[in-house]
């Protein structure tokens, strides 16, 4: 533990001695290392997060469903 505090205050030392661009150039280097050891989470399955709500769809009703979507989706987009 007493080396995790001494390397976070070596650094402080480091960046309160830099001038104000070079401490700009250090807190990115930081932010870069710091996204590459994120851990991203998984995905969650969809069907797990609403099971709680009991949602019982057969397979004609999701269909009908999505037809009535399209049929009702504008065609005369201009892209």
């Amino acid at each position: 533990m007493t080396e995790i505090l001494e390397v976070k205050q070596a650094v402080v030392d480091i960046l309160e001695d830099l001038p104000p661009e070079e401490q700009k150039v250090l807190l990115q280097f930081a932010e870069s290392l710091q996204a590459k050891n994120l851990v991203k989470k998984p995905l969650k399955n969809l069907k797990g997060i609403w099971s709680n709500l009991n949602l019982n769809f057969t397979e004609e009703e999701l269909a009908k469903e999505r037809q009535e979507i399209w049929n009702n989706f504008p065609r005369d987009i201009n892209l």
